[in-house]
């Protein structure tokens, strides 16, 4: 067909979802929300970064509402909940968590007998049990899931620890 684009089908196809970006403050949670954005989605930034979660939901906003941002430790149970608890009063519903919050060791001894306990505990904190408290409370209100709504993507949980690189 003359004159006709696979880029706009594709350009909105998270049209009407809304989604929740732990550690989408910086990085690859930043990369992601805005593509989410430019997608059609909109999206709750949840951050122990409050600066650059505010600075990038000013940055991206303009006059319209697409971001928003929520203070977030991905460690605390409250924290997440409240994550959640805010996107869907927010926007109604919550159809994407992803659980992006993630660390790595501050010492990266390769030795095992190197290994810092308290910062292997920390990295296992955020990268694990984060990602355990994101789906938990994200399922909330979603499960089990209505069988007509599976195949539909009735809700979307992904989990990808990522890691900061200062």
């Amino acid at each position: 067909m003359k004159g006709s684009s696979l880029i706009t089908p594709i350009a909105k196809r998270l049209e009407g979802k809304v989604a929740l970006i732990t550690g989408g403050a910086s990085g690859i949670g930043e990369s992601s929300a805005r593509l989410f954005v430019q997608h059609g989605a909109k999206v709750v930034v949840a951050d122990i970064q409050d600066d650059l979660g505010l600075s990038l939901s000013k940055d991206i906003n303009g006059s319209n509402e697409a971001i928003s941002f929520v203070h977030c430790d991905a460690t605390s149970d409250s924290d997440v909940q409240n994550a959640v608890d805010t996107a869907v009063s927010k926007h109604g519903k919550l159809d994407i968590m992803f659980s992006n919050a993630g660390i790595t060791a501050g010492n990266l001894n390769p030795s095992i007998s190197a290994v810092d306990h308290e910062d292997f505990k920390r990295v296992f904190d955020v990268n694990v049990h984060g990602a355990l408290l994101a789906a938990k409370h994200a399922a909330r209100g979603h499960w089990p899931f209505p069988r007509d709504k599976l195949s539909q993507g009735y809700a979307y949980i992904l989990t990808h620890p990522g890691t900061e690189t200062s």
